[in-house]
């Protein structure tokens, strides 16, 4: 690959051997400064990172991916979405090590048949969870390993089908909490919205990128609606996702984290909109850890992009932490690198960048 090839990158003051940040990207010789050949393997996000404003990854994107395989730098999925997302790019992109999907709480290798990590939510989250989308009128969708359960239509289950590769059932009764979920006739009333008022509408965000309309369920591993993913018919639930539109996300937050304050639950901000709950320990720095540990790779060993809240820990953790020109400005801060758009394939024009060094060395 020649010079002009090579993706846009910015590197951090704070590291010494890589070049001041400025106001232009250092370009060819900040990636020469760094021995691409002690990495072994690379945990790639998808939403804002690897995946397009489409939600998919592009012909390039998987090139990119199986030329990095190929490379023996081998790529993981880690990604918020449920496996059949995950299981569509490992074999279209032709990789070999496990996926760590629903945010950290499940990893599996796709053909494997079952979880070699897996951190469900407790019962009783999950149902004070439901609780709390009723009171605050959010939109629930229960993520189990095969799939996803919501309890009404909405365009919000229409993009969460297209980003997941899978059918999401609609199954009010697989939703419906159970007499014994924790709570007391002591505890709090239902929470208010903190706006005060009558709820809005829950609504995707509007992008026209992302809207209701061409946004087609993709056929591989329905989940049949009689056996929803989770809830109480007793199938773990490893996360639960809280729909609206993105500013009522932002501002009943804090009330959905009081409601969680004395359960094994937090709350993460994912997409824009989207209020992701999972366990404490399900996050994707502990499972991609404990993978490595698996694996052999030490972290040194470990590139780790991403552009999200969620992705934050696993940069931090990893030898080299990689982040979008479109990521949050604390992803930013905490990378050492800094690529192209995920708009402009930016991950594919850094995996080829490195495949190519790593080639040349």
């Amino acid at each position: 690959m020649d010079h002009h090839d090579i993706p846009r990158a910015e590197a951090r003051r704070e590291r010494p051997d890589l070049p001041d940040r400025g106001d232009a990207a250092p370009g060819p010789a900040a990636l020469d400064r760094i021995d691409w050949e002690a990495f072994r393997l690379v945990a790639v996000d998808l939403d804002g990172t690897a995946a397009g404003p489409d939600g998919r990854v592009s012909p390039q994107g998987l090139r990119a991916l199986a030329a990095a395989e190929r490379a023996g730098l081998h790529p993981v999925i880690v990604t918020g979405r449920a496996l059949p997302a995950a299981m569509g790019v490992w074999l279209r992109a032709g990789l070999s090590r496990p996926v760590i999907v629903c945010g950290g709480a499940l990893t599996a290798w796709p053909t494997a048949g079952r979880p070699l990590r897996e951190r469900p939510l407790d019962p009783a989250a999950v149902q004070r969870v439901l609780r709390l989308a009723r009171e605050l009128d959010l939109i629930p969708f229960l993520y189990g390993a095969d799939g996803i359960v919501t309890d009404r239509p909405s365009a919000w289950r229409d993009r969460l089908a297209h980003l997941n590769e899978t059918p999401i059932p609609v199954d009010p009764d697989g939703l419906t909490p159970v007499a014994s979920d924790g709570l007391t006739a002591d505890e709090p009333g239902p929470v208010s919205d903190p706006a005060g008022g009558p709820a809005a509408p829950a609504q995707p965000p509007a992008d026209p990128r992302h809207g209701p309309a061409g946004l087609a369920a993709g056929a591989a591993g329905a989940a049949d609606p009689a056996t929803p993913a989770g809830g109480p018919r007793g199938r773990p639930v490893y996360k639960v996702v809280l729909a609206t539109d993105a500013q009522r996300a932002a501002r009943v937050r804090p009330a959905v984290e009081r409601g969680l304050a004395d359960l094994d639950a937090c709350c993460v901000a994912t997409l824009p909109g989207l209020l992701e709950i999972v366990r404490p320990d399900a996050t994707k720095e502990a499972a991609l850890a404990d993978l490595c540990r698996v694996l052999g790779v030490p972290r040194e060993a470990v590139i780790a992009i991403g552009d999200g809240e969620n992705d934050l820990g696993m940069i931090r953790w990893a030898g080299l932490g990689v982040a979008m020109a479109n990521a949050q400005p604390e992803v930013r801060a905490a990378a050492r690198l800094i690529i192209g758009h995920h708009a402009d394939d930016g991950v594919a024009r850094f995996l080829e960048a490195v495949v190519s060094r790593r080639q040349a060395r």
